[in-house]
């Protein structure tokens, strides 16, 4: 596997940027530093991949945060997951509050939204506070859904704030996952 502190053949260093599931296989999109030389590459799984968890509390793509938004600063004053979590369940799923690209400052001002800005928002709190955390996007057996997992250091717990926060019973729905963020 690649060791991220390596120079390949003048290449650079590997930066793992982002790692999605299509069609239940793993893949990791990869750069090599000096050259920007990327590629997607299926085999590796994610307990053998160096720096795997940092993927999981990077601040990237659509789920990007800062120190200074509210959410953030909320989350500090929240002192784990399931204070977290018990916050997220307050939430009304409204599709007139649907952002396409998820917002989290909307959807934490706003208290509402749908899928993809409950997980996207839950996802940035958690990674504020030094969680490994994972947007994802899938089937929720038969219907297009976002759910998170996050890391509680001994395996992936999935949540679905969604369902969460409009208090229905998940059991028995069977996910499975496309897209990993």
């Amino acid at each position: 596997m690649f060791d991220i502190n390596t120079d390949y053949a003048g290449m650079g260093k590997v930066d793992i940027q982002q790692q999605i599931v299509i069609a239940g296989v793993r893949n990791y999109q990869i750069f090599f530093g000096d050259v920007g030389a990327g590629f997607w590459y299926d085999q590796a799984p994610e307990d053998t991949v160096p720096g795997a968890d940092s993927i999981f509390l990077d601040n990237a793509g659509i789920l990007r945060w800062n120190e200074d938004m509210s959410c953030i600063q909320y989350a500090s004053k929240l002192r784990d997951v399931t204070q977290i979590r018990r916050f997220m369940r307050g939430f009304i799923y409204d599709t007139r509050y649907n952002f396409w690209i998820p917002d989290i400052e909307k959807t934490f001002e706003s208290g509402r939204g749908i899928c993809g800005d409950f997980s996207a928002l839950y996802v940035c709190m958690l990674r504020s506070q030094g969680t490994p955390a994972k947007m994802v996007y899938g089937y929720r057996d038969d219907e297009y859904h976002a759910w998170v997992e996050f890391w509680d250091g001994g395996r992936w717990i999935l949540a679905d704030i969604t369902a969460e926060a409009g208090r229905a019973d998940t059991k028995g729905l069977e996910y499975v996952a496309l897209y990993v963020f």
